[in-house]
């Protein structure tokens, strides 16, 4: 069997940013204002130390901190946490912040916003928290629609997309409101990291047995490697190795694994042992291959 790791496997830099903070904190009264990442192994790890976990700053007691996650809050949410007298850690992604301002001044300047991505996603959430009214479209029906009902006014729209979104489907998004005659101020909010991650997954999927996806099952960016994946061959979504089909897996010739931003390497790593472990037992031949940053951690492995 080969065994391709993705040179991109861990955490990105936004989650870095967020999860050193939280384990910077925890002993000194911060508490996570929401889950810190999308994984439960992390945030397991980090209630285990003490740390609690609020969903609203009423929930916060006398002297602790609110760590404010990567994916950010709204403006209310700053307020109120002010108004509360809360010291704040905010670990808003810069990349998430600069949406923040993109759609705050559209709104000063009377632009309309439009969001793609996951109307239930935290993310999309404290976005349309600093700017009034927007629409999230989640699909190419949804931006139909929405070009079929805002055609014929001429105020300009003011386009950004979840920092995970699927890319693909941000160009079709914005191809269909174009074509159907809805003015556009378009901005590519796609984080750099995603992209790359999705790219790779689409490369790879095309060329393997299968793709192994570790990441949580809320993770926004996991699930859409998965769609990715499952689009061109066999693919896993799992949250940890212990969710792979090994019987299955190690029968296939080749495969690909990858994790999504918020998944800590150690537990790709922890996938890729588990498999290598399953070729030994079942006498069959493994080889290791881990380029970029993954290189760095992963040591090739040839068994035969």
């Amino acid at each position: 069997m080969i065994c391709y790791v993705s040179q991109y496997a861990g955490f990105c830099f936004g989650v870095s940013l967020a999860v050193d903070a939280a384990y910077e904190s925890y002993s000194s009264g911060a508490c996570m204002l929401g889950e810190v990442v999308h994984n439960p192994s992390v945030v397991r790890d980090l209630e285990s130390r003490g740390m609690r976990r609020v969903s609203d700053p009423e929930q916060i007691r006398p002297g602790e901190k609110a760590l404010i996650r990567a994916h950010g809050v709204g403006e209310d949410v700053i307020n109120r946490l002010r108004d509360l007298s809360i010291p704040v850690i905010d670990r808003t992604c810069p990349k998430v912040k600069r949406i923040h301002d993109i759609v705050r001044r559209a709104t000063a300047s009377g632009n309309r916003v439009v969001i793609a991505g996951n109307r239930s996603h935290p993310e999309v959430i404290g976005t349309m928290g600093w700017c009034a009214g927007a629409v999230v479209l989640e699909t190419t029906s949804d931006a139909q629609e929405y070009a079929e009902a805002h055609s014929s006014e001429g105020a300009e729209i003011c386009l950004v997309s979840q920092t995970t979104f699927n890319k693909k489907k941000y160009g079709e998004i914005r191809d269909i409101l174009e074509a159907g005659g809805v003015k556009l101020i378009y901005h590519d909010t796609i984080c750099l990291d995603t992209s790359d991650r999705q790219r790779e997954t689409s490369e790879y999927s095309k060329k393997v047995d299968c793709v192994i996806i570790v990441g949580g099952m809320n993770s926004s960016n996991s699930t859409k490697l998965y769609e990715i994946a499952r689009s061109n061959c066999k693919a896993m979504h799992v949250e940890s190795a212990y969710g792979m089909d090994i019987g299955e897996v190690v029968r296939l010739n080749a495969v690909f694994i990858t994790g999504g931003a918020s998944t800590p390497i150690e537990n790709v790593a922890l996938a890729v042992d588990t498999l290598k472990n399953a070729c030994r037992e079942a006498g069959v031949p493994f080889e290791l291959y881990a380029q970029g940053r993954a290189a760095l951690f992963f040591e090739p492995v040839a068994l035969r």
